[in-house]
């Protein structure tokens, strides 16, 4: 009998995991079940091209190979929740009341937007499926008032796409700055100084107090202010989708906890993607983490412990934000840095940002239209080397560094 692999969540984990199967456990049954109608699709353009694009190509958005999942021998079964685990009898239950059996099952549930009030009911808000990309995109191609509530890299991607459409735009932050969860000082100034060069407002340490939609019109109350909109954006982070895995009994820590082998206590049980919290370099420590090549990495690596090939895990976070027309990537964890050095050559335009330990070893970079720079230092992350000889460093003077 054919061993039954169950991958619940059709986002990029999910997606690459079955793939990933079709090849490694050939003649296995695959079913992958995706929440959303429609064939999985890459979620990181709803900030950026599916806004600025006049006419988006939907059929450019699907994740490759999604296609020919029957030819691979996939069952893609979308639009339908998973709402149950049966882990004695190995099964899952859909919303509907319908059962399928497993052998093997990964939980790939990604993540959902934070909400801005507890027990709200605001529709139209948020950015994490393609409709409501959609129908952001409409709205700043009138031309109107944008306010993004958030100044994290969603708001900012959402932010420059409005501008350059020629929106009215204003950002509310409740923190002193941007990018305050995860990248050091010195992007976020840079980062404030790029979109104030475009026009765009800002409104720190201001926490929205209310907001409700009067006809078209959004209104904002944060900070004694009352902000009019034509389109309101709430980027305030993600949670994880951790209820189904929590209600099953599984262990969960900001994310399902899963070992190197993406293994949960249950040993029928896997899980990948930033639904997870699992091991990180260099020192294990479990981490969630969002990034796009973390997903696809670990669904593959799932899919291979799955399927009987141990495939430990040991992948070094990379991510990337188009803003205007300004690339920033990040590598590692660049705000968890005791000493931040530049590498030579750095001007206001392109410069590379390195963050040490105390031991001069690399925990991080982000850069700015540098990403050969990335590159080189992922590569020395990966591999626990050193800086490489013909990479220098500088120290950063203060006007580089001012928080």
């Amino acid at each position: 009998m054919a061993t039954r692999y169950v991958i619940v969540g059709a986002g990029l984990a999910g997606h690459q995991a079955a793939l990933e199967l079709s090849r490694s456990a050939p003649g296995a049954a695959i079913m992958l079940i995706g929440a959303e109608g429609g064939l999985p699709y890459d979620r990181t353009s709803l900030s950026k091209s599916v806004l600025l694009q006049d006419e988006p190509d939907l059929a450019q958005l699907e994740l490759s190979g999604a296609r020919q999942y029957a030819e691979l021998g996939i069952d893609y079964r979308p639009g339908l929740t998973v709402a149950a685990i049966d882990r004695e009898s190995r099964a899952v239950v859909t919303t509907e009341g319908i059962g399928f059996a497993y052998d093997k099952l990964l939980l790939a549930t990604g993540s959902r937007p934070r909400r801005l009030f507890q027990d709200e009911s605001i529709d139209g808000a948020y950015l994490r499926i393609l409709e409501e990309s959609l129908d952001l995109r409409r709205a700043i191609a009138g031309r109107g008032k944008i306010v993004v509530v958030g100044g994290g890299f969603i708001g900012l991607e959402t932010a420059a796409a409005a501008r350059s459409k020629g929106c009215d735009v204003t950002v509310i932050e409740a923190s002193p700055r941007l990018l305050a969860r995860g990248m050091p000082h010195f992007l976020s100034n840079w980062t404030l100084d790029l979109h104030r060069s475009h026009g765009v407002r800002f409104a720190f340490e201001t926490p929205v107090d209310a907001l409700h939609k009067a006809g078209t019109v959004w209104l904002v109350s944060a900070g004694g202010e009352m902000h009019e909109a034509d389109a309101v954006l709430i980027g305030i982070g993600v949670v994880p989708n951790v209820e189904l895995a929590a209600a099953a009994g599984l262990a969960v820590n900001d994310g399902v906890v899963v070992d190197a082998f993406c293994r949960t206590e249950d040993a029928n049980v896997f899980a990948a993607g930033e639904a997870t919290s699992h091991p990180n370099a260099p020192d294990g420590t479990l981490r969630r983490v969002e990034s796009w090549k973390t997903a696809m990495d670990h669904g593959i690596a799932a899919a291979r412990n799955m399927s009987g090939t141990p495939a430990p895990f040991a992948n070094t976070p990379w991510f990337w934000s188009d803003q205007y027309d300004q690339n920033i990537q990040s590598v590692g964890f660049p705000a968890e840095g005791a000493q931040f050095m530049m590498v030579e050559g750095a001007t206001t335009a392109a410069w590379t940002l390195v963050a040490l330990d105390q031991d001069d070893t690399i925990v991080g970079a982000v850069a700015a239209n540098r990403g050969r720079d990335i590159s080189v230092l992922k590569r020395a992350m990966q591999a626990k080397a050193q800086i490489p000889t013909a990479m220098r460093l500088v120290d950063i003077s203060a006007e580089w560094c001012a928080a």
